[in-house]
């Protein structure tokens, strides 16, 4: 086993954070906010000419979407098609696994720095609760703006750690810096807020001289400029993206038009969607270490960060995705300072490894439920019908209220495959006779459709839910809830 570091234990978390982020980049199929596919992967794909402009969400008509990532996913598209790779789902695990590979690298150059910096307790409560939190995998696994922002981000702020830690850094590297940060900003234009917050700090806390301030500008005048190539590449024709994404979403009110939230509503967010205990962990561990240490560099990116997007009327959890790794740091740090307080020895003994207990178990149940489930329900689906479409000329896929490849008011291009059909028939009769005519079709329902008075010959293809979910149907709480299935018909 390669030595990632001196300590051994540390070494082992690094290396099974390793083997769940790639489980998590296999088998987390989809989305974890349609922004993710549709102002990447769909934009990327029109480019390419693999699908139709009707399948580009209203972001690309207004020119709001930078076009950096999405090119950065083109030159894939064209790699895979020069080498008569096709699939969709292959080509979406490799964009997964490529976010993953690099948040991973990310988490693991910050925390080789940190603990060559820092004192800190390497006990499994501290590294299962920190390094190994449930949701890392995940994020991680997401080819999103937020996700792939918040990576390079760490590695660009890593790096001029590392420099300034054993000599003094020159002016190439404040460039190099200035020029990886603005990237960010081109992958989500909210990374504005970090890099400003992260150049505050190197004005007040640090003291850059103006020589080191201009070349540090420099760095991201250059990367602007190439943005603007991108964008330009992206809509054929000059615009600034930056500034049509601020007047859309700001001055025409655009964002606050899919929800407002009060200023503390990150901290709910958090307490919710991270689970209690867990969640309060975080919430304690975050505001000790801004207490504590308010000059820390990790303090002023991320208490800026948030702060600014808590004063932002719409919020969404995925938004503060960015500071990620840095909240690994902090969760160590507190963690370690926490477990060498003379008052948490005076608790009692059984208390304190009954909580951690309570703590790490249910970190590890939600770490194998995250990483082997799909981000999106949908998408397995999908691969079945193209798995299908492959084995036959033409696929009739019947429905009835629902089109399956129609969701969040967009098609879903990028994942069918042209040979497949639909066909809209008005009741689950009329599908029954179809399906006896053609054995071949597929109908597609929803629990809406009421397939339970489905033909007893018509037989599941594929459902969204596990057949075995079935024996816990207490209440019938699944006829209440969002299930898709696909049926054939099949006389034995």
């Amino acid at each position: 086993m390669i030595q990632l570091f001196k300590n051994q234990l540390l070494t082992k978390v690094f290396w099974i954070s390793l083997v769940l982020h790639v489980l998590a980049a296999i088998f987390n199929e989809g989305y974890h906010h349609p922004d993710e596919h549709f102002q990447i992967i769909e934009m990327a794909s029109y480019k390419a000419g693999m699908t139709d402009a009707a399948c580009l969400p209203w972001e690309y008509e207004s020119q709001i979407r930078s076009g950096f990532q999405p090119m950065i996913a083109f030159v894939f598209l064209k790699i895979f098609s020069a080498i008569g790779i096709s699939n969709p789902f292959f080509i979406d695990g490799f964009f997964r696994l490529l976010a993953t590979i690099l948040g991973w690298l990310s988490l693991l150059y910050l925390v080789q720095y940190f603990v060559k910096s820092e004192k800190y307790i390497s006990n499994n409560v501290v590294l299962l609760l920190s390094i190994l939190i449930w949701f890392v995998p995940y994020i991680h696994a997401r080819f999103s703006a937020e996700s792939v922002s918040g990576s390079v981000f760490s590695i660009a702020l890593t790096y001029w750690l590392n420099k300034e830690k054993v000599d003094r850094i020159t002016l190439w590297q404040y460039f190099l810096v200035g020029f990886i940060m603005c990237s960010t900003f081109l992958l989500r234009f909210q990374m504005a807020i970090a890099v400003l917050a992260f150049l505050a700090w190197l004005i007040i806390v640090y003291k850059i001289n103006i020589k080191q301030f201009v070349v540090f500008a420099l760095g991201n005048i250059l990367m602007m400029l190439i943005g603007l190539l991108t964008d330009y590449w992206l809509y054929n024709e000059w615009t600034l993206t930056p500034w049509n994404y601020f007047y859309v979403n700001i001055f025409e009110g655009v964002a606050a038009s899919f929800g407002t939230f009060p200023v503390w509503y990150y901290g709910y967010f958090i307490l919710l969607k991270a689970i209690f205990p867990l969640s309060l962990i975080i919430l304690v561990a975050l505001c000790y270490y801004i207490y504590k240490r308010p000059k820390d560099v990790f303090t002023w990116v991320v208490f800026i960060f948030v702060f600014i997007h808590s004063l932002v009327a719409h919020k969404e959890l995925r938004f503060i995705f960015p500071m990620l790794n840095f909240l690994i740091i902090i969760l160590l740090w507190s963690l370690s300072v926490l477990m060498n307080a003379k008052w948490y020895h005076n608790i009692n003994r059984s208390i304190r490894m009954s909580f951690w207990g309570v703590c790490i178990t249910l970190n590890i149940l939600l770490s194998i439920i995250v990483v082997f489930m799909p981000a999106n329900e949908m998408i397995p689906m999908y691969r079945k019908l193209y798995s299908i479409s492959k084995e036959q000329n033409s696929i009739t896929i019947i429905t009835l209220d629902e089109d399956p490849y129609h969701q969040v008011g967009l098609d879903f291009c990028f994942y069918k495959a042209n040979n497949i059909q639909l066909l809209k028939l008005n009741n689950l009769q009329e599908a029954i006779e179809y399906l006896k005519e053609n054995k071949q079709a597929i109908l597609f329902t929803s629990n809406k459709d009421r397939p339970d008075k489905l033909d007893a010959n018509c037989k599941v293809l594929y459902q969204t839910i596990p057949q075995w979910l079935s024996l816990f149907n207490i209440g019938d709480w699944i006829s209440r809830s969002r299930v898709w299935r696909l049926y054939q018909y099949d006389i034995q």
